[in-house]
Parts: structure tokens; sequence; C-alpha cells
């Protein structure tokens, strides 16, 4: 009898040994991970494939928490800062760089930086390759506590010229400020889309936001509190350049001889979207991201990047949001085993897992020709866009990978690749105006309020020259400048050049 209890009892503890054991390793692979989905992608995570290719990849189990109102996802990145019970990471998690510094702060998500190094060998040779990659999404203190998503080819507010138009009227491509004019002067005259009207709209812009990148014709960039740093690490402000009202004169001069868009100033993309197929195009060149946020993706391929303009025989051109996605990836301080998630994040980091991000699964998704080139795999039933929804991630906000230049060249549509060509093309002429940093939240705070009356001076007084409702002499020209005085530039300026002065070197190879 005390033989057999002592076997059962043995037995028992045996099970609730092995059943701990099989707990501890579940715990460690178990990962809850919560985030945003783009409000118009209509991508479930739930139902999609890629978080269960991925798992099955890493050995994971994932609990996913999606959430596709950005106002609730902010709500809940509020409610973790009082309190509330915490996933074990946050990805594709829009965070900015406020909120990333909050919750560092808090202790709700945890230093990467120590673990980089040994776990995430893809990034950690990016990093070390670019290291201003590294100060982007660097805090003050010097801790990285999230990841980017990082790319060779920036997503810009490029401008885009009706190559066909072109071919018509037997022009040459613009190349500085004089054959810009000619060519649009002959796009408002000529009748190039040849209908029998004068209805061209020879420049589409929205407003000044959209004309200042034009003022790379005249040698200036400015990031959005129009500050840039000069050659000898001097921050400065765009108004108090020499060259910058000659820019705003020539602007003036463009839209009185009806070069640019008259609604200009009171239109948006959805406004100047042209959805209807058979509609003759009107745009001769404007300003945006894409072709496709204009008009019909049939009419998108006639339309090529237009190359900055020469000055004093240089070419630059403002990137504006560099390579550098930041915020897209968190670990926070309820995951038990934060080593094994950010070994299978690092995946992402090389073209093998940028791939499955963003195309899926080769043979099934998409194949590859003899030539290297991938294509979508669609039919009748199939289209791309479902294909996109149903097995990737990487669209529709920030994700933690790298979309390199080689691979996104390996695309066989050669409308798209030729598209993605001239955009690296001009990636390689692009200048941050002012790096990546991270500013506290009582910096933060103090430049936004600043700018929020600087930027209201700057862009009136702007809008209202061009628009012909002020005469750009003299007097109006020193009442601007003595407004921006007035309102504290100085301050804002002294802001960025305290951070700028501040910045050390790479945190991960100190």
């Amino acid at each position: 009898m005390g033989c057999f209890y002592l076997i059962k009892k043995v037995c028992v503890l045996a099970i609730v040994m092995i059943f701990g054991l099989l707990c501890v390793v579940s715990a460690e692979n178990s990962y809850h991970l919560a985030g945003f989905e783009g409000d118009s992608d209509n991508r479930q995570w739930s139902s999609g494939l890629f978080f269960t290719r991925w798992s099955e990849l890493f050995d994971l189990e994932l609990t996913l928490t999606q959430y596709s109102n950005y106002a609730d996802w902010q709500k809940e990145i509020g409610r973790y800062l009082t309190g509330a019970e915490l996933p074990d990471a946050l990805i594709k998690a829009e965070l900015s760089a406020a909120d990333t510094l909050a919750l560092y702060e808090k202790g709700i998500i945890i230093d990467l930086k120590p673990l980089i190094h040994e776990y995430m060998p893809n990034l950690f040779a990016l990093l070390t390759e670019f290291p201003q990659w590294e100060h982007a999404i660097t805090l003050p203190n010097g801790a990285i506590a999230a990841l980017p998503g990082l790319t060779d080819i920036t997503t810009n507010n490029a401008m885009w010229i009706n190559q066909k138009w072109l071919d018509v009227l037997r022009l040459e491509v613009p190349t500085d400020r004089e054959s810009f004019e000619r060519v649009l002067t002959a796009f408002k005259s000529m009748d190039p889309n040849r209908n029998g009207k004068q209805d061209e709209i020879p420049f589409g812009f929205l407003g000044v936001w959209d004309l200042k990148f034009l003022a790379h014709a005249f040698g200036l960039i400015a990031n959005d509190y129009n500050l840039f740093v000069d050659v000898d690490g001097v921050v400065r402000h765009i108004a108090y350049q020499p060259e910058f009202r000659n820019f705003v004169l020539w602007l003036t001069d463009l839209y009185a001889k009806g070069l640019l868009d008259p609604g200009g100033f009171v239109s948006s993309d959805t406004i100047r979207q042209m959805s209807d197929a058979n509609a003759p195009l009107v745009y001769g060149m404007f300003l945006s991201s894409s072709p496709v946020n204009i008009m019909p993706q049939q009419d998108t391929s006639g339309y090529e990047v237009l190359m900055p303009f020469v000055f004093n025989q240089q070419q630059t051109y403002r990137e504006l949001t560099g390579n550098v996605a930041r915020g897209a990836f968190a670990i926070t301080s309820a995951c038990q085993n934060p080593k094994k998630l950010l070994s299978a994040i690092d995946y992402f980091y090389c073209d093998a897992g940028a791939m499955l991000a963003q195309a899926g699964v080769e043979n099934v998704e998409y194949s590859v020709n003899e030539e290297g080139l991938w294509m979508w795999i669609t039919d009748d039933t199939n289209d791309i866009a479902s294909v996109i929804k149903r097995a990737t991630i990487a669209d529709g906000g920030a994700f933690p990978y790298y979309q390199s230049a080689q691979s996104m060249l390996r695309f066989a549509d050669e409308s798209v690749q030729k598209q993605i060509q001239q955009l690296y093309d001009l990636s390689n002429v692009c200048v941050m105006p002012y790096p990546l940093v991270v500013l506290n939240n009582e910096t933060q705070n103090t430049a936004d309020t600043l700018q929020l009356k600087l930027g209201a001076i700057f862009e009136t007084y702007i809008g209202r020259c061009v628009l012909g409702q002020i005469t750009l002499d003299d007097a109006s020209w020193n009442g601007f400048l003595s407004d921006l005085d007035h309102n504290s530039i100085q301050e804002l300026i002294d802001i960025f050049q305290t951070v700028l002065d501040n910045q050390t070197g790479s945190a991960l190879h100190e």
C-alpha cells in the first residue's frame, strides 16, 4: 500500500512538473501584441496570413489586439500611461517622439539598446552603417525605446511632370527656373491635352507648405519649423536668407501669369483627385508623394519625377521624412522574454523578412522570373489589393523593417520600377534641413507653441503676397521680418541650436 502511494505521489509530482515546464515554455513563447492598422486598409490581423506565418517561423504564440481607429489607439496609449494592463509589445505603434519618451520615462516601455547588438544583428549592422539612423531613434537620455521602419528610398513631396505633354509639345525637361517657366507657359497656352480648351493647370500645389519645396530653385530648403542648418552648423530661419525674398517674388510673378493652380490655396488632395477615368488630364506638373493621389492609376504612368533645378551649379532638395519612420515597435515592461521577440523582429531587417512583410510568400502571393524580378500572382477574383490586404503587413503605417532599394527595384512592372528608380535618384540629392532628433516634452511643447504663432505669420504673409493681396516692397518685407522678431523667433532658433549642439555620438557604439 505504502509503495503504491509513493509511486502514485511521484507520478503526480512528475505530471505537475511537466505541466509546469510546459507552462514556462509556453509563457516564454507567448506574446500579446497591440497596435494600430491604418483606418483605410481594411486589414484584419487575426484573419490575415502574416502573423500566422511569422509565428510559425519563430515558434511564437501570439495574441493580437488591433486598433483601426487612430483616436482609439491614442486613447489606449493614454491608458497605458495611467496604469492600464500592458501587452507585451506595441507593433505598428505609430509612436511620436513625445509618446516614446513619455512611455519610457514612466517605465512602460523598455530600453532596447543593450539588447540590439546581441539579439538583432541585422538591425545592428544597419545602424552601424548609417549612424544617423541611430541618432534619429535615440532619446535624449541615450536610450532606444522604440524601433523604426527603415528605407533606402524615402517618400517625398516630389515634383511630377507630364512627360506625354512634353513629347506632344516637343519640349525638353526643365532643369532650372527659366526652363521651368517656359514649360509652364507652353502647358498653359498650347493645349497639350488636345481637347481644344484652355483647361490645363500648368503647376498644381496645396498651400504654402507645398510651394516651399520650390525654394530649392534658389538654393533653399527648410523643415516644417522653416529652419535649416548651414555648413558651419548654425541653425538658420529661411525667411532671413537673401534669396528667400527673391523666391517669394518669383512665386508672385508665376501666379500673376496664371502658371500656378488658381485653387492652390483652397484645395485639398480629396478635392483635386480626378476620379473620372475618361476626363481629360489637366495637370502639367504638381507636387505630391505620388500621382495616384491625383489621378486614376492608368494615367499615372505618363508622369515622371522632375529632378531638382540647378542653382549655382548644384542640385538640392528637401528630404521630407528621412529614411527613418520612428516609433514602429516597442517592448513593454510586461514582457517576460524580450530577447526572443527581438530576435524574431530582427528578421524583418533583412531582405527575406522584408519580402514576407511587404509581398507575402514566394510562389503563393508573388513569383520571381528568370531575371530575378518579382510580380504579384493574381487572377480575376484575386487582385493586388486583396493579396496585400490578406498576406502582407508593411503598408498602412510604419512597420519595423528595412525596405532596401535593391528589393524595391526588383519589382517587375516597368512603369512602377521606373518611378521607384526616379525616386531613388531624387533621394540621392535630398538633404535633411535639420537632423531627426528627439526633444524632451517640455522643449517640444515650447517649440510647438512658438511655431503656432510664427508659422501663421510666415504662411499668411507669403500666401497674401502670391495672391497679390500684399505688394512685396521694402516696407511690407521689413514688417514681415519684424513680426517674426517680435514673436520670439530667436527663441525658436536657440532651442534647435541647443539640441543640435548637445547631440552625442553613436549610442550603440560608445
